[in-house]
């Protein structure tokens, strides 16, 4: 299968100030070091991804399929970059890891760049349906540049990543023309979520949601009776036995794309096992999925939280789909707070999947410094709002607020 950008005509010219020019074109095995060098140049050796700090996965990345690299380059000097990957099984792709040398920034390199890795995968060749990024609020050109191509406002996520301290990023996505209009509808959603269901209804332009009335029960933190684990840290082993499990359709939640686990929580009373990608550098991590006994969801999850904050995880990521409102419901208990909605996130048989990103910040919630545009403000109102919910004012014995009674 030939690369998702072989075709040697994706390049293009941009002008630079003072008459210059560079070039934008897909990065070769060979531009790995010079890759590197600009990203530990900008970020002084602290960027958090281990595609880029690990220099094997680097190097590997640049010969894989489904991964490819855009880089500008003026006067035989790499000066920006931005990475691709995309899923065609499922029709979703993301771009990520933008970088610019200080000297040109304003110059438009990513976004050129990234338009022309849109036109490729989903105007062009149809590989991807939707294409997502987050973006950095340190500043409020990174929001602006996605919104000028054309990507709508999803959800926050704070404390997300560690460069220098705990930074909040922000969710966007492009959706290919009449994708939205393919979704399964409607989605079933209990009513503690309408607030939040109603930003992404104007950033995208969706119906209404089906409510359910479902009361939030969060349990106590003090409770005890916690799930026991232990834990396997054997990449390819850990790969290997999801890979067979997930053949065997034993697996339950197995989607969060583009993330291999790396670490495997086992638990023998009641029988459970938990599939993780963990990120050391930035003390993140995400759930990918697993397979387990026990019917209580909330209990599961407080129970592994426990388990990864003894651990040194500060942040926690789920996915669930927007079908199932008990589920949620079970979700929002255990204290993980919506952050985004991704509508059409997962396509199969012509049909998208929404999903309901879920977070868990262990780190104090600070959002003074941070520059966030339009209606990722107002996601930042409501994620505060949930929390003081759920940590605060969370309801006993049939209190009424916002639990759809």
């Amino acid at each position: 299968m030939p690369s998702s950008f072989s075709r040697p005509d994706l390049r293009l010219q941009a002008p630079l100030q003072g008459g210059r020019k560079a070039l934008v074109r897909l990065a070769a095995p060979a531009d790995a070091p010079s890759i590197r060098a600009l990203y530990n140049e900008v970020y002084q050796g602290k960027y958090p991804l281990s595609i880029i700090y690990d220099a094997h996965e680097t190097v590997d990345s640049l010969h894989k399929e489904n991964y490819s690299w855009l880089v500008g380059e003026t006067d035989g000097r790499l000066v920006s970059s931005v990475i691709f990957c995309v899923d065609p099984d499922v029709k979703l792709a993301k771009v990520f890891g933008a970088v610019v040398h200080p000297q040109f920034r304003g110059s438009g390199l990513t976004q050129r760049a990234i338009g022309m890795g849109i036109r490729h995968l989903v105007e062009e060749t149809g590989q991807a349906n939707s294409v997502y990024a987050t973006a950095r609020t340190i500043s409020a050109a990174p929001q602006k540049l996605l919104k000028n191509l054309g990507f709508k406002e999803l959800g926050v996520f704070p404390n997300v990543r560690k460069v220098d301290n705990y930074e909040t990023h922000c969710l966007s996505a492009y959706f290919q023309d009449g994708a939205l209009s393919r979704r399964i509808t409607p989605p079933k959603l209990p009513t503690a979520l309408k607030p939040f269901y109603d930003i992404v209804r104007k950033a995208a332009g969706l119906e209404d949601a089906q409510w359910h009335e479902l009361a939030l029960t969060p349990p106590s933190p003090y409770s005890g009776g916690w799930m026991e684990f232990e834990h396997v840290e054997a990449p390819n082993f850990i790969l290997e036995r999801w890979e067979r499990l997930k053949s065997e359709r034993k697996l339950h939640m197995q989607f969060f794309p583009f993330h291999k686990p790396n670490l495997l929580l086992v638990s023998r009373d009641p029988p459970a096992e938990i599939y993780l990608h963990h990120s050391r550098s930035d003390h993140h991590a995400v759930i990918i999925g697993g397979h387990e006994k026990n019917p209580d969801l909330t209990h599961l999850l407080n129970s592994i939280v426990i388990f990864l904050e003894e651990r040194g995880v500060r942040y926690l990521e789920l996915l669930v789909d927007a079908y199932h409102p008990k589920v949620l419901k079970q979700v929002l208990d255990a204290r993980f707070l919506p952050s985004a909605y991704y509508p059409a996130m997962r396509w199969k048989r012509g049909k998208g999947r929404d999903y309901i990103v879920f977070s868990k910040s262990f780190v104090v919630l600070d959002f003074k410094n941070i520059s966030a545009q339009g209606l990722f403000r107002e996601y930042l109102d409501e994620y505060f709002g949930l929390w003081r919910l759920l940590y605060i004012d969370a309801p006993q014995d049939g209190a009424k607020a916002r639990c759809g009674l």
